[in-house]
């Protein structure tokens, strides 16, 4: 990685694009998918408790956290590349998105026996995300 594509990343884009893709989180794992993918993945004897008080504020921040860092790897992928569209940015999000994210999601269904429903809603929030960020990122210019 050359020092060239640090200098040029645009550190609003990126807070922006990782804010985005935690709220999407929050959406999907609520509102969306919830109740199912909770159902899905106590069948494979995961028991969820919900964390009370700071425990659960320091969770949603580190999520925050690991989002902002895969905006950052997206970034530095999408300005090296030179991705300024929509197109070409979707397609760097599905790549990135499948061939690493995808590949980690199903070494889980592989080891966890979780079921196809649970490892779907799973594979869909970080291809989603990473697409999104890609997007965000590509369309964002300084």
């Amino acid at each position: 990685m050359t020092t060239y594509v640090l200098n040029h990343l645009n550190w609003i884009a990126i807070l922006v694009a990782g804010l985005a893709y935690w709220l999407l989180g929050a959406l999907w794992f609520s509102v969306l998918f919830g109740k199912t993918w909770s159902a899905e993945v106590a069948k494979s004897g995961v028991k969820m408790d919900r964390p009370e008080g700071s425990k659960m504020g320091m969770m949603f921040f580190t999520q925050f956290v690991y989002n902002l860092l895969a905006a950052v790897g997206v970034a530095i992928v999408i300005t090296g590349l030179g991705v300024t569209a929509v197109v070409p940015a979707v397609k760097v999000g599905l790549v990135l998105s499948l061939l690493v994210a995808g590949t980690t999601q199903l070494q889980t269904l592989l080891w966890s026996g979780r079921s196809m429903k649970a490892t779907v809603i799973d594979l869909g929030f970080p291809v989603l995300g990473i697409t999104m960020c890609s997007v965000i990122l590509a369309m964002w210019t300084v």
